[in-house]
């Protein structure tokens, strides 16, 4: 019976947990992040140190915006995805990168293509509204999941001496559910037959059996003195008035 339970009770673990997820404080998973999924409350994201993807390369959005790029296009780039630090906003801990988090907001790669193409007056008056910067920048719950992706070398080039190795790149989406993995659900279906059929031979035993019966050993009762020798007459007399009335 206790394999039984051992069994029932690994196969829910692995329903209940299928895949490690941190939730908490963004400060706290900073100090030592993982490769895991997350889900982080109070995150700020750096958006001054916005980084721009393309298949030529990495650069920062704010190099480009000031035309400080050391990069040269022979046409305007077109960016194909934006990451941003993750930090929990305050003073000290806008020196080292752990973590970055890969932005999946498309009015936010609309806007910086945008800026790629305008005219030096449209330019300045959408690098004046930032307002989809903004936005992003305090998100609510951030989830997703950290991995050592393999631009993660290239992103920390990128970021120069800010990045700390091994730098986590954090790609959005909704933790799992929980799912039914085939060993989870063989060990519950294995635990819950093993408990049955112990409830089974149990129903079935009725009284005790016979070594079931503890053996007492009658020679360690403590008898009275003259309770046995009154027993005995008593008997005797009972056989002689069954033996007048016959």
């Amino acid at each position: 019976m206790l394999v039984g339970f051992c069994l029932f009770g690994g196969g829910l673990t692995l329903l209940v947990h299928p895949v490690p997820v941190e939730e908490g404080a963004c400060a706290r998973y900073l100090e030592r992040p993982k490769e895991r999924w997350v889900k982080l409350t109070g995150c700020r994201l750096a958006i001054d140190d916005l980084l721009v993807v393309n298949a030529d390369g990495v650069e920062r959005f704010a190099d480009r915006a000031e035309g400080l790029s050391r990069v040269l296009h022979a046409k305007p780039p077109v960016w194909t995805a934006l990451y941003v630090p993750v930090t929990t906003g305050l003073p000290d801990d806008q020196r080292a990168v752990r973590v970055l988090y890969r932005l999946a907001d498309r009015d936010v790669l609309k806007w910086v293509n945008a800026l790629e193409v305008a005219e030096e007056g449209q330019k300045r008056r959408l690098l004046e509204n930032q307002a989809v910067l903004l936005r992003i920048a305090s998100p609510g719950l951030l989830m997703g999941r950290a991995t050592h992706a393999p631009e993660a070398g290239t992103l920390q080039e990128a970021l120069g001496t800010r990045a700390q190795a091994g730098l986590l790149v954090v790609e959005p989406g909704p933790v799992p559910v929980p799912e039914f993995p085939l060993a989870a659900v063989a060990a519950g279906l294995t635990g819950s037959a093993l408990l049955l059929g112990a409830l089974a031979r149990l129903l079935r035993r009725g009284s005790p059996a016979a070594s079931d019966v503890a053996v007492v050993d009658v020679s360690k009762i403590p008898v009275r003195l003259g309770e046995l020798d009154a027993m005995r007459r008593e008997e005797a007399e009972a056989r002689k008035s069954a033996e007048r009335k016959e």
